[in-house]
């Protein structure tokens, strides 16, 4: 039996034949084109950081603990441990064949992505990603409206290790929980959900009032 490390491609996904769960999408939630940032070069953060002493994060249901917010459900959440329960890093999944994270169209990637960033404004985390079996996509929060956003980095896709720039989708699962330990929290102003959520942002007739 093959043992799965951070380094290696995820093996193919086994799907049951018959009918599937439908696409889900929350209507009326959107970010506009302004509000998301390419993140740039996120490998290379991510290959020396995997280099680090092994460090004890839980990913767990949204419900463990208290503190889960009504209304702001992720699928799981990135904690140190279940009895806090607070959630430092939310996650939410999507199933490969409602939602291809290599290949979104322009509208439904603004869906996707304003779902997860509602998540990390309720809760004030600075980092937060959308998972399906096949890719990863990773968030970082750089201003109250405004997110950078990473590549898809596919389950297909192995990484060499060392100083290769090619990062693996569990490599960049395993980075972003690490992001629970410190530095997780994001210390700006919240924003509106209403404004965050909207699609009306517009960089600069927006930035006197948001950042």
């Amino acid at each position: 039996m093959s043992i799965l490390s951070p380094y290696t491609a995820v093996p193919e996904l086994l799907l049951r034949p018959g009918s599937k769960t439908g696409r889900l999408r929350i209507q009326g939630k959107v970010l506009s084109d302004d509000q998301v940032i390419e993140w740039k070069c996120l490998a290379a953060q991510i290959r020396p950081t995997l280099r680090l002493p092994r460090a004890s994060t839980t990913i767990a249901d949204r419900a463990t603990g208290q503190k889960a917010i009504k209304g702001f459900e992720p699928d799981c959440i990135v904690q140190i441990s279940a009895d806090d329960g607070t959630c430092r890093v939310p996650g939410e999944f999507k199933t490969p064949w409602t939602t291809d994270l290599s290949d979104l169209d322009p509208d439904d990637e603004l869906q996707v992505l304003a779902q997860i960033a509602g998540y990390m404004n309720a809760y004030s985390c600075r980092f937060g990603f959308v998972c399906t079996y096949d890719a990863v996509i990773l968030l970082k929060r750089v201003g109250t409206y405004r997110f950078m956003v990473s590549e898809p980095f596919k389950a297909i896709q192995p990484s060499p290790g060392g100083r290769n720039p090619q990062v693996s989708a569990t490599e960049a699962l395993w980075w972003v929980a690490l992001q629970a330990r410190s530095n997780w929290k994001w210390t700006g102003p919240a924003a509106d959900p209403n404004n965050l959520l909207n699609g009306s942002f517009i960089l600069g007739h927006n930035l006197r009032n948001h950042r």
